[in-house]
This record gives structure tokens, sequence and C-alpha cells, in this order.
């Protein structure tokens, strides 16, 4: 390929069918963006033990193990989360492993999200596909990829790393350790970029989100316990400004919170959308809750994906560090940094334009 064609057949190859609303999302928002620019956007298949593409015995058995631990209401509530799940993948268009289409594919686009972790079982089996090394002598690109917390150590074990470094065109990255970690063995320039669901706007989001009839309400999207004296905190909060608090990222409702959330992608998106405020740990909590300008503090679990993003966009303040920090975290005044966000957004926009259009890895 010479050249930027008018429209270019590109394939993804991220995790974009875990039961995860950040992971599909992230997914998602890259196709749009690429769509947005003219291109064919597809998916490379995903299979294996993580996500909806589970088998059904596995399904069966996880949904039997919260029916016996949690009961009958938290066991149904998983299963309609995968169903909605797998409705939601309608939206991404996949190609199969072994398909004669990948023949005619321009561009691989490795990332965004944590495919870089090497100290994950599944993630280091599969290295040769989140590498891109299965795609050669095909062109390859990142974008937005992360290592997690993955270390020199875990890297290690990939002996050819450098050699498969080395056949990329552009490396995108999401954060500052992985930024560091690729230098270490690539030889040419390694850009940080912002999360794909950065690249679309508040108002691109609008199609997908949708009403709530909930009356103010706080929203938890947690992969960890609060403590009880945070929980004690945030009740009294709610019961204060007389909000109701929803629980959003598991199955399981917890005694001091009013409703759980069927999850999916974008009731996800819709329940942060319309949150009064967002108390979350995870990415892409932090993420939307930025992205749509919510009140929201993020509870420090020391995870550096989250620490990098909010340094970068300049969110710092808002990280609960110890009890009794929620509420005068998340009640305090959002500061307007749409600015920064912009700028971030642009800037990767043209990382992503001339990452397609060049054959020159020094981008």
């Amino acid at each position: 390929m010479n050249g930027i064609t008018e429209s270019m057949n590109l394939c993804i190859v991220t995790v974009y069918n875990s039961i995860n609303s950040g992971s599909f999302l992230q997914a998602f928002s890259l196709a749009q963006a690429l769509m947005k620019m003219g291109h064919n956007v597809s998916f490379y298949e995903r299979t294996g033990s993580q996500g909806c593409s589970n088998s059904l015995r596995k399904q069966v058995k996880r949904g039997l193990k919260l029916l016996l631990g949690n009961g009958l209401a938290t066991a149904g509530r998983y299963c309609r989360s995968v169903r909605n799940f797998k409705k939601d993948l309608g939206y991404l268009k996949i190609i199969e492993r072994g398909s004669e289409k990948l023949k005619g594919i321009d561009c691989f686009i490795l990332g965004s999200d944590t495919i870089w972790n090497f100290a994950d079982e599944y993630f280091f089996n599969n290295y040769e596909i989140y590498l891109g090394k299965r795609f050669f002598p095909g062109k390859i690109i990142t974008y937005a990829a992360s290592l997690a917390d993955s270390t020199d150590t875990d890297y290690s074990k990939i002996p050819d790393l450098r050699e498969i470094v080395s056949g990329w065109s552009a490396i995108g990255v999401r954060d500052e350790n992985t930024k560091l970690l690729m230098e270490k063995v690539a030889d040419i320039n390694v850009n940080i970029v912002c999360d794909p669901v950065f690249l679309l706007s508040k108002n691109d989001y609008g199609l997908w989100i949708k009403d709530i009839s909930e009356k103010k309400y706080i929203f938890l999207y947690l992969f960890e316990k609060l403590s009880d004296v945070q929980i004690s905190e945030l009740k009294f909060f709610a019961n204060e400004k007389d909000l109701r608090i929803i629980n959003g990222a598991s199955p399981e409702k917890p005694e001091f919170c009013d409703e759980v959330i069927i999850n999916s992608p974008f009731i996800f998106l819709s329940y942060i959308f319309h949150a009064a405020y967002v108390v979350t740990d995870t990415f892409h909590g932090t993420a939307f809750s930025i992205h749509f300008d919510k009140n929201f503090c993020v509870i420090d679990r020391g995870k550096k994906k989250v620490e990098d993003l909010l340094i970068r966009m300049n969110f710092t303040d808002r990280v609960v560090r110890k009890d009794g920090d929620i509420v005068p975290v998340v009640d305090s005044k959002l500061a307007d940094r749409r600015d920064v966000i912009e700028k971030f957004r642009k800037s990767s926009l043209e990382y992503l334009k001339k990452a397609l259009e060049t054959e020159d890895a020094a981008i």
C-alpha cells in the first residue's frame, strides 16, 4: 500500500468482547472514529476463556456460582448482562480467524486497552496476536495500547519482542509507563495518545445514550469494595442530598445501594451520563466522568493507568486517598478543563491519520 487511500480496510486487534463496559466502549469508539474518517472497520475475532465468547458451559457455571453464593436476583442480573453484551456486539463487524477477508486488510491496528499485559496468562499465551506478529508482513500500527502494570521481567519472556516491534509502522500508547518500556525496545518514536473514548465528542455519544427515569443519583462504578467508613460517608451524603445510590459494575446489590443496573455498554454509558455524582476506581469510569463533565471522585487503588490519565487531563484533585475524603472530593466544584481534553483529542486524531497515511515509522 503506497500512501493514503480514500477508504482503507482496517482491522482492530483488541479486547472487544469482555464482560466489561469500558473494554467494549474503547473498541466501539475507535471503530466509530475511524469510520468517521471514511474507512471500513472490522475486528479480529477474539476467542478464548475470557469474555462473551465463553462457552455456554462456562456461562452456566458462573451463573450457578452466583445463584448459590448471592441468590436468584444476582444470578438473573448476570445472565441478563451477558445477553445484553452479546446484543451490543452486533454493532461490531468481526472477521473470523483464517478468513480470506484478512488478505484484503490494508492495516492492522493493535489496541487500545491493556492488550500487552503479559503478566496475564491469557495475553502472554496470545502475544503473537496482540503484538501483531501473526499479521506480518501486513502494515501494523498501534493505538492507545497499554501494558497495565507489567514490568521488564514480564516482557523478557518474549524473546523476539524487539524484532516484532521493529516491524510496526507507528506506535501510539495510552500511558507513560507503557511509553517508557516500549522505548527500551523500539527504535522509533513512541507517541502517547488518548483513549478512544475521547476521540468521539459528547454529542457523538448521544445516539446511544438512553433516558433515565431515576431522580438524582450517585453512580458507583467500582471493581473493588468500599471500606465501612466510606460506605457510611456515602450514605450520609446521599441522605443529606436526597440522592439514590446505584451500583453499576457488578450484578451484586450491596446493602447500602438502592438499585443495581443490568450492566451493558450503553446502559452504563446512559447511567454515567445522567448521574449527579460518580464514584469509581476504574479507568473507563474515570474517563467517561471526565468526558461527560461529571462531579466525580476516584478511589485510589494504585493503578498506574488511572493515575496517568488523571495527571494528563489535570484532574489529580479528584483522587480519594483515605477514608473520609469521598464527600469533600466528589462534592467539590469541577474545574473546566475542556481545553485540555480537546487538545489531547486533536493531537491523537492527527497521530492516527498520519500513522494510516505513511509507511514511515518516525511520526
